[in-house]
């Protein structure tokens, strides 16, 4: 997911809550068991069943160099196991 609760809130003005087609997007009941802590817990603030800002930010509106730069810091971590 590359993303923590501090990128949902600073990319929440590309917060969505309906897909391309206009249909609402649902929560997910779904358990993601390969995120860290910190994107488990940006996933359940949108995935929750319960009221949320937004179900889904648009990643096109997200900055490829802080992509990258996550990606990064997700590769260093492992590599240091």
């Amino acid at each position: 997911m590359l993303m923590d609760a501090t990128d949902l809130h600073h990319y929440a003005q590309h917060g969505v809550n309906h897909d391309k087609s206009g249909r609402p997007i649902k929560p997910s009941p779904e358990i993601l068991p390969h995120l860290t802590e910190a994107e488990n817990t940006a996933y359940n603030i949108i995935a929750t069943a319960g009221p949320t800002p937004f179900r889904r930010i648009e990643q096109e509106a997200i900055p490829l160099t802080h992509a990258a730069t996550r990606l990064l810091q997700i590769l260093e971590a492992g590599a240091g196991r």
